[in-house]
């Protein structure tokens, strides 16, 4: 933990350096978040009276006002500096007032105190000093003299009125004051005044030459609702203005079309089944997509992202609930993406139930449905694309060219539309996760990509939708792939370790359970870099495509040879001969988990 900044601390900079970071802070948790963020020092601004009351100027502010804002951000405990303003005549009617005005915001939570003026205030400085209250002078442009100044005027551009700022900050430093801050004045004026002075000076369009810069919270962040003219001096940092609007009106939206507030944000009594169906949003442009998803990051709020093909099943739904899980806000996405279809059959043979999706995802509490049309994705002249060498080239990748590439450039299109802080996939396609993490990792997304372990059916095999295409005799025989996975596992238990011979048990087990089935691979490959392996010595995934019944199936697991007594996949309950051990019966019966889903 940073050691608490104090009044010498402040001091020591002079010269020293860093450079003194001063912020305005009105309220409890501002201060909190200003101070978490590093500021140096805490501003109870007299501007109070213009960002959060509205007035005019800084003039109709009171002491008590200024009292209670002081004790708020007290409140905070911050390591910054608490520097509470004395407001407008708090202090010039004489020594003995400013002592006793001072001394009330030390009372309440203040470390220091600053006041305007020169020259005419160094008696009131001294008297304070004297007092043991540190004071921070003001000198330039000085906003409770905005009368006398005709207005919010840079100062020290004439011969005079540089001579007069001069005098006012030797003053100052004369009489005691910690530090000064210099408002409105020339660069070059500023750079002499710091240069002359002993003690530190604090900037505000005063240039880059001064020993630290303040600003108002509200001009640092944006946060006004444009009506006010911006001095040349403000950085915006944030516009949260804006956003603050923006978030008011989908709160509104969403209340006036009841999908606020949905079931995960609603209290049920116990054994009530009574639950709030979703109204997801539907969005079908990018730009209204990453509107929506600006409105939810300018209120703070991690938006969490499934991309789907839709057809949707229980496989798709353990992704949405993984994503509610992880994030605020949860996006999915349906979109038949024809770019990485490398038959065209395949592409017209995919199934679609939009209104069945969507009401699936309501039931799930999804708060947006991204449904973006080819002709919106991929204009005639369309003519980009995003490849990931190597990761893409074998797998999968091998035998079906342009698979991946176009893979990733719908999932780059898909980030940059929904600007998720999160995305889940599914680890049934353990290379598409590989290759997606990588393009996220390498092309700086900023977009943490989450594998989910595969979703099974009752005998084991991956949920897909493909499996929906399957006759009834090629859905039974599809469960010979999680089988065969199995045997792998269990010969690899039993001290297999050559990559090879675990590959051809998985051939073996596959063409004696299903002989009209045809391997397109089974490979023992690196969970990272998805190299082939020689043998498995460390915890290593076999990834399989299987032909069967017209249809192409994929699935993965992990090999972990630390694990001796690996849990079947698939509940088989029937005698064969185990393709490891020669003509060696081997009885395979189903694990405590899928016996108690039989019943």
């Amino acid at each position: 933990m940073h050691d608490k900044i104090t009044v010498p601390a402040i001091a020591a900079r002079k010269g020293q350096g860093p450079r003194v970071t001063m912020v305005t802070a009105y309220d409890y948790t501002f201060a909190c978040l200003l101070d978490r963020a590093g500021v140096d020092v805490l501003l109870v601004g007299d501007s109070l009276g213009m960002v959060v009351q509205g007035q005019a100027s800084t003039i109709p502010v009171t002491m008590d006002e200024m009292a209670y804002h002081v004790r708020l951000v007290a409140r905070a405990r911050p390591r910054a500096l608490v520097l509470g303003d004395l407001p407008f005549l708090s202090y010039q009617v004489s020594p003995s007032e400013a002592l006793r005005n001072a001394g009330r915001l030390i009372k309440e939570g203040a470390e220091a105190v600053k006041l305007e003026g020169g020259l005419a205030q160094a008696a009131t400085i001294e008297a304070l000093v004297r007092a043991e209250i540190p004071v921070m002078g003001h000198v330039g442009l000085t906003p409770q003299a905005v009368h006398r100044m005709g207005g919010h005027r840079v100062q020290g551009r004439c011969e005079e009125s540089r001579r007069r700022v001069l005098e006012d900050a030797r003053a100052v430093a004369q009489a005691g004051a910690f530090a000064i801050v210099l408002e409105g004045v020339p660069l070059d004026l500023a750079r002499e005044v710091t240069r002359e002075l002993s003690i530190p000076t604090i900037g505000i369009g005063a240039g880059p030459f001064c020993d630290g810069q303040v600003l108002v919270m509200h001009d640092l962040l944006g946060l006004d609702a444009g009506e006010r003219r911006e001095p040349r001096f403000i950085r915006r940092y944030a516009r949260f203005g804006a956003g603050v609007v923006r978030a008011v009106q989908r709160f509104g939206d969403d209340v006036r079309s009841g999908a606020f507030p949905n079931d995960a944000e609603s209290y049920h009594a116990p054994g009530s089944e009574l639950h709030v169906s979703g109204t997801n949003r539907r969005i079908e442009t990018a730009a209204e997509m990453q509107d929506w998803a600006d409105g939810q990051r300018a209120a703070g709020l991690k938006i969490g992202f499934v991309p789907t093909m839709g057809s949707l099943h229980e496989g798709h739904l353990e992704l949405v609930r993984c994503a509610r899980r992880q994030a605020d806000r949860v996006v999915v996405s349906i979109f038949v993406n024809p770019i990485q279809f490398d038959r065209e059959e395949d592409l017209l043979a995919y199934p679609r139930d939009l209104e069945r999706d969507l009401a699936l995802l309501r039931a799930e509490g999804v708060d947006a449905v991204y449904t973006p049309r080819a002709e919106g994705m991929y204009g005639d002249d369309f003519a980009t694309g995003v490849e990931v060498d190597r990761l893409a080239s074998g797998l999968c990748g091998a035998h079906r060219p342009g698979h991946f590439r176009g893979v990733t450039t719908v999932v780059s299109k898909l980030f940059h539309a929904v600007r998720p802080h999160v995305a889940i996939f599914g680890e049934k396609d353990f290379q598409q996760l590989a290759v997606v993490r990588r393009m996220a990792r390498d092309l700086d997304f900023g977009v943490e990509v989450v594998g989910h372990p595969t979703v099974r059916e009752s005998d084991g095999l991956a949920r897909s939708s493909r499996n929906a295409r399957l006759s009834a005799e090629g859905r039974r025989l599809a469960a010979s792939i999680p089988a065969a996975c199995d045997e792998v596992r269990m010969a690899l238990a039993g001290g297999v370790r050559a990559a090879d011979a675990l590959a051809e048990t998985f051939r073996a087990v596959l063409a004696t359970q299903a002989p009209l089935a045809r391997v397109e691979y089974a490979e023992l490959v690196d969970p990272d870099s998805l190299d082939a392996l020689a043998r498995v010595e460390a915890p290593a995934r076999l990834v399989v495509a299987v032909w069967l019944d017209g249809i192409r199936l994929i699935d993965n697991v992990l090999l972990d040879p630390a694990d001796t007594t690996p849990t079947r996949l698939a509940p088989v309950e029937r005698t064969t001969t185990s393709p490891r051990a020669g003509t060696t019966p081997v009885t395979m019966v189903p694990s405590p988990l899928h016996a108690a889903r039989r019943g």
